[in-house]
């Protein structure tokens, strides 16, 4: 690719607290920025909305699952529920 003739990146705006950008208003790729809340978004190629780019918590992540935390837990991988759970312990408590 000619470095020379690199296209132009342009990235939407919006504004107004808890404002998501809907499918229609980005392009699969484009980037949308709600500056009220300081978050990133994208539309990937399934059509869906993404928060790419806040600060949030592994709770609201959608491959993870915490249920009653207590110190010292870790995330251990259940196939079953293709999900990251929180655990207290490995089985036969070795690593």
């Amino acid at each position: 690719m000619d470095l020379n003739h690199q296209p132009k990146i342009s990235i939407k705006k919006f504004t107004g607290a808890g404002y998501v950008p809907t499918a229609s208003q980005l392009g699969i790729g484009e980037l949308g920025v709600n500056s009220t809340d300081s978050r990133v978004y994208t539309k990937n190629q399934s059509g869906v909305v993404l928060d790419v780019g806040s600060s949030g918590s592994i709770s609201s992540l959608t491959d993870v699952q915490l249920t009653s935390l207590a110190n010292d837990n870790f995330l251990q991988y259940n196939t079953a529920a293709s999900k990251w759970v929180n655990s207290s312990a490995l089985d036969g408590g070795n690593f």
